[in-house]
């Protein structure tokens, strides 16, 4: 993160890191919600949603049920490194 910001400020471009947790979080959401309408509209895409964070794994799985994406589909996929927020991998 440091070496993206000092590279920024360098070479005059906007700082690509985000100021907080949250607001990465968010991005993330909004990138994955994109991913999650393009699976609704043509069905050709497939996604891994590679997160150790609970509320991104609720909100995937609460816009697979809005959007008609079934989990038999194997559209989604969900990964955790071993060990890891084994709590929420064993629900999956």
């Amino acid at each position: 993160m440091e070496q993206e910001r000092s590279r920024a400020a360098e070479v005059g471009y906007e700082d690509p890191i985000n100021a907080t947790y949250e607001q990465t979080s968010e991005m993330y959401h909004r990138c994955l919600d994109y991913i999650l309408e393009e699976i609704r509209h043509n069905r050709k895409a497939n996604v891994m949603v590679a997160s150790h964070n609970k509320d991104t794994v609720k909100f995937t799985l609460r816009r697979m049920a809005d959007l008609g994406i079934h989990p038999s589909e194997n559209k989604i996929y969900f990964g955790q490194l071993l060990g890891m927020c084994d709590q929420i991998t064993f629900p999956l």
